[in-house]
């Protein structure tokens, strides 16, 4: 699928409901969500550290790293090559969505500038990640657009709703997802 046509058919189903949404958030949630964004901010920051330690090398000041045991033993599953990659994916997914995460928190709460330049670019190292993360699994960003559009159609249909949202037919949609193409 073709990206324009996957963002027209994925936003059939946005639960973008502007009015309820400022009808839900009062100061109660303004504070928790302040809060969690802060946290979510210092933890990708750590992760960020961990993944430049892990990958590029870097020395970096964290609790726990001059430990000089491996600490393999507390890995259930060996560190494999694709294991790896799969981690340095993640890892860059988190630590991408923070940066963008602390763009959103200075725009909401530090009434600065929204920089979309900047929210742009990660989103492009977003998709970087995801495609190591695809070619490690061995599934296309094509292939995985249309399982992702064909699991919405078959929760939603052609609108979302918040009944479906909830209660989703979780064993329906991983037929779809498990369906060869």
């Amino acid at each position: 699928m073709e990206g324009k046509k996957y963002i027209s058919e994925a936003i059939k189903t946005e639960s973008y409901k502007s009015e309820e949404i400022k009808g839900r958030f009062n100061d109660n949630l303004n504070d928790l969500l302040g809060t969690m964004l802060d946290t979510f901010n210092y933890q990708a920051e750590n992760m960020d550290l961990v993944k430049k330690h892990l990958f590029y090398g870097k020395e970096v000041d964290l609790p726990g790293l001059t430990n000089t045991d491996s600490g393999s033993s507390l890995l259930k599953t060996p560190l494999t090559p694709n294991l790896t990659r799969l981690l340095h994916g993640v890892l860059g997914i988190i630590t991408e969505a923070g940066e963008m995460s602390e763009q959103l928190h200075a725009h909401m709460y530090q009434g600065k500038k929204l920089d979309e330049v900047n929210i742009a670019e990660e989103i492009g190292d977003i998709f970087w990640y995801c495609a190591v993360i695809c070619d490690t699994v061995g599934i296309s960003f094509e292939s995985l657009m249309d399982k992702n559009i064909e699991k919405l159609r078959a929760r939603y249909g052609d609108k979302f709703s918040n009944e479906k949202a909830i209660n989703r037919d979780l064993d329906t949609e991983r037929k779809v997802l498990e369906k060869e193409h």
